[in-house]
């Protein structure tokens, strides 16, 4: 573990995790949201990316604060098996909520928001590295 961390610092890191969570859980727990495709073209599926993008990231902040990251394709299996099986969780529980349904795409950009904030994460690491500020 990189050095010792409190326990007040572990709950704070997985706070935004979990409060995000619950945000994606509620909007999809609910029977009608707004049909925003007649404005944007695929409105609902750059929604899903974005949504699991920012997840990604969550998720991402939460294991570099609590773990140790010499093993790092150990890291992108968690951050990706997370994400997938919370993605997965949330669309079979649209079974269960009238006028939802399942739908494999939304899956898919849930599942590609979730790895281009792996990318995402790594430019940025490699843009501080190189102007030294980590």
């Amino acid at each position: 573990m990189p050095g010792k961390i409190n326990f007040k610092k572990r709950i704070l890191s997985s706070l935004p995790v979990i409060l995000w969570m619950i945000l994606i859980f509620f909007l999809s727990s609910k029977e009608n949201l707004p049909d925003l495709n007649k404005f944007i073209l695929n409105f609902d599926k750059i929604a899903h990316f974005i949504v699991y993008f920012v997840l990604g990231i969550f998720l991402q902040v939460f294991f570099i604060i609590n773990f140790d990251l010499k093993r790092k394709q150990f890291y992108y299996i968690f951050i990706i098996a997370a994400g997938f099986t919370f993605a997965l969780g949330d669309e079979y529980h649209q079974i269960f909520v009238p006028n939802r349904e399942p739908d494999l795409y939304d899956l898919i950009f849930d599942f590609l928001g979730i790895i281009f904030s792996l990318f995402f994460i790594k430019i940025i690491n490699n843009i501080l590295k190189n102007y030294k500020i980590i």
